[in-house]
């Protein structure tokens, strides 16, 4: 077909247009075809955002703006370029000029039939429009515009609108996925221009631009406000920008409208019903405070919504412990409820007039007009609670057995945990309708009989939504399928709706959803969750492109160069391993059910993992990170007991029991008699060094979070290595000279002297960022 190239190279270097590179001169030699353009002094924007990731607003608006001026003009003239990316946009002096403009339509045009005979579809995945997914032979303008929603959509954020570990993975997001608005990644992208990407990043082409004109146009009008798919860009109906700094949730609650069930056909939805976003703002000084069990494991819930979301409940920090404030969402008036000191976990009753809540170890009521507290049962460090229609209150018991079931009358305590049949763990329970059955994570319980079904869904925090669906949270994003409640099955796959919901221990999400299909929500992601970036000591950032399902638990290897993570697909949780420098994946588990903590072998050859959990008995396995090879059981804990692992450089590996309440600090050799440290009641999150000889971990013995470090064995020395509260997560250096740990949004480090005497040096701030 090198005639045919030949010919639609030569109606290409028709094209003059200043942003356009243009073709010299293009012939055959030697049975190799070849086109001349001119040297560019400069580098691509590929290049760049390589380096910096991200671009200004103001620079990426404009060189979008400048790209569709060139491709307006390109496809006036019949020439669609089909392969619109960063690496065929170079930079010279800030100017973009589009290369290799029209490479793609000569070499489909060359290949003739046989290139859709064998499925092959000419672009990058990343930038690729639906219609080229699909191996359309004839993509128009509006394809172009598509690429270049993309491309702006990565200047804007720092990555694709759509990733993936394959090719075929991203071009199925192409194909049924949607895009997150570029504001939700990047706060201060205007309003406006959430709607310009999200309407060139339509499925069909009929509803994007008509013309590249037209998105340059809306590019430069602040006030144009657009519609995608019946979804509004935040912003657009008068909703308050979410701060930088209030990411993490703190003092916000950003709630979606209908979010989008009402496209998958919700019990009111009407046809092409918009979506509407708006945010509540909290005061600064009645912030929301999120609450978790780091030792056992469990999130607990901050906030509720009346079934008919007239009212928000929430727990707010005053005066150094929690209480509950109660806000009208039809007024600005907050609230407080007298005598909640301590509470966490609310919960409305079905019509709204009671909140159920929990303090210390007591199930508790208070009427949401007033009044004091009327406590209900015992229930330790529940992970939450439900109110049926007929008066029963469902809730998790966290250390007294499981789940249990009392009149909102208080009286005698079913513990339906009992009677179920099967190892299950109980978290954030809710009544299906009519009472008879519980759902409990992925699984419904039979109330009656104890028996469990199972829901068919992956997810972890799974919430029934009348109407007939199921919403379920993966990680930091929340998924909708279709439910039948009569089989108690999910009948569809589910459907992205949501991403950056924040998320607590365990999975539990911050979020609640209404009889009508409104979801409440809080922004931010739980620590250990979020895009990776490889951070230099000089504060250099190197974005890595990982799939968004690896955002969860992870783990570094010894050298540096691959990332085991925690994943979840349809089929279960499973361990993966990414090659950072060659770019590649693989999966090492071929079971699902693999839980954290994952843990690297000194000579990173194997892998620790879990499976099982703290109610059902979990079970410690090693497995070579090589194809093939067994799993090899090393430990199984007790019940009641959390454990978390660490691998001493000599190859020794130690397990750190965490009982309830938060460990006692029990350090045990895997295969030993266990040694208890120095530490108190409230450790957590401890680690061996190196060498084996000293151990660091988290407590708040003093009143707030703080690192120490010991001996071990224990000497009866201990000394705080952190000078501000709110320290955690202490990690150690390969050597073992400096310990690592996390303050809010800052990593410090100190260096570390064991002898002759125990001491480490003044805490120092390597970097910042959002953590």
């Amino acid at each position: 077909g090198g005639e045919r190239f030949l010919a639609e190279i030569e109606t290409t270097a028709n094209l003059q247009h200043p942003n356009i590179l243009p073709l010299f001169d293009s012939g055959q030699a030697d049975s190799f075809l070849f086109y001349v353009m001119p040297y560019v002094e400069g580098e691509s924007l590929r290049e760049r955002l390589d380096r910096e990731r991200q671009l200004p607003v103001d620079e990426a608006l404009r060189i979008a703006t400048d790209v569709a001026g060139a491709l307006d003009y390109a496809h006036r003239r019949g020439v669609i370029h089909r392969d619109i990316k960063p690496a065929n946009i170079l930079l010279q002096d800030g100017r973009p000029l589009i290369a290799d403009f029209g490479i793609a339509l000569a070499v489909s045009a060359a290949g003739s039939g046989r290139l859709t005979e064998t499925g092959l579809s000419l672009g990058t995945p990343y930038y690729m429009s639906p219609e080229q997914a699909t191996a359309d032979r004839d993509p128009g303008p509006q394809s172009d515009v598509y690429s270049l929603g993309c491309v702006l959509y990565e200047m804007l954020t720092g990555e694709p609108p759509f990733t993936g570990s394959s090719a075929q993975a991203i071009l199925g997001k192409i194909v049924t996925g949607d895009a997150a608005a570029p504001s939700s990644l990047r706060s201060t992208v205007p309003p406006h221009v959430d709607g310009v990407v999200l309407t060139c990043l339509a499925k069909l082409p009929a509803d994007r631009f008509s013309s590249a004109a037209k998105m340059a146009e809306a590019l430069s009008d602040p006030t144009v406000r657009l519609a995608v798919g019946g979804v509004r860009p935040p912003g657009s109906s008068g909703a308050l920008r979410l701060p930088e700094r209030l990411a993490w949730g703190a003092a916000v609650l950003a709630c979606l409208i209908a979010l989008m069930l009402v496209q998958l056909g919700g019990r009111d939805a009407t046809p092409g019903q918009e979506v509407v976003r708006t945010t509540i703002q909290l005061p600064d000084s009645l912030p929301m405070a999120f609450i978790g069990d780091a030792t056992l494991g469990n999130g607990r819930r901050a906030f509720a919504v009346s079934d008919d979301g007239r009212q928000l409940v929430y727990a707010g920090m005053k005066g150094g412990t929690t209480r509950l404030y109660l806000r009208p969402l039809d007024s600005f008036e907050i609230r407080e409820l007298p005598g909640t000191e301590g509470a966490y976990g609310p919960f409305f009753s079905s019509n709204g007039r009671w909140i159920g809540f929990f303090v210390g170890n007591q199930l508790r009521k208070i009427r949401a007009d007033g009044g004091e507290p009327v406590t209900l049962a015992e229930a330790s460090n529940s992970a939450g609670g439900d109110w049926s229609e007929d008066g029963r209150i469902v809730f998790a018991d966290g250390e007294g057995g499981g789940i249990k079931v009392v009149s909102d009358q208080g009286g005698s305590v079913d513990n339906l945990g009992a009677r179920v049949q099967e190892p299950t763990d109980f978290l954030w329970p809710q009544w299906l309708p009519g009472s008879a059955r519980v759902l409990n994570t992925n699984l419904i319980i039979d109330v009656e009989t104890g028996a469990v079904s199972g829901t068919g869904g992956v997810g972890d925090h799974v919430a029934y939504v009348p109407g007939g669906y199921l919403v379920e949270m993966q990680f930091g994003n929340l998924h909708v399928a279709r439910f039948d409640v009569g089989s108690g099955v999910a009948t569809s796959a589910s459907v992205p709706v949501l991403g950056g919901v924040r998320r607590e221990m365990a999975g539990q999400g911050q979020w609640d959803v209404t009889g009508d299909g409104t979801l409440f929500y809080a922004e931010g992601l739980l620590s250990n969750e979020g895009p990776f970036t490889w951070v230099r000591a000089d504060g250099t950032r190197i974005h890595l492109d990982l799939p968004e399902r690896a955002r969860g638990t992870f783990e570094l290897s010894p050298d540096g160069r691959r990332l085991a993570t925690l994943e979840v697909d349809p089929t279960g949780s499973h361990v993966w391993v990414h090659d950072l420098e060659e770019r590649r994946a693989r999966q090492v588990t071929v079971e699902p059910g693999a839980s954290n903590p994952l843990e690297w072998s000194p000579d990173g050859r194997e892998l620790l993992f879990h499976r099982g959990s703290v109610a059902r008995g979990r079970v410690a396995y090693v497995k070579s990170v090589d194809a093939g090879s067994d799993e090899t059981m090393v430990f199984r804990d007790r019940t009641d007991v959390e454990t978390v692992y660490s691998w001493s450089r000599a190859g020794d590996l130690y397990g750190v029991n965490l009982e309830s309440p938060r460990g006692l600090g029990v350090l045990q050799g895997v295969s030993g008699d266990p040694t208890r440290i120095n530490s108190d009641s409230t450790a957590w999150g401890m680690v061996i060094s190196p060498a084996g000889d000293a151990v660091a971990y988290t407590s708040e013995a003093t009143g707030n979070y703080h690192n120490f470090l010991e001996p071990f064995p224990p000497t009866g020395e201990r000394i705080q290595i952190s000078l501000e509260g709110g320290a955690e997560e202490p990690r150690w250096s390969e050597d073992g000279r400096h310990i690592y740990y996390r303050n809010g949004r800052r990593i410090l480090a100190v260096e570390v002297t064991l002898s002759p005497t125990l001491s480490v040096s003044r805490p120092q701030v390597l970097f910042e960022g959002d953590f």
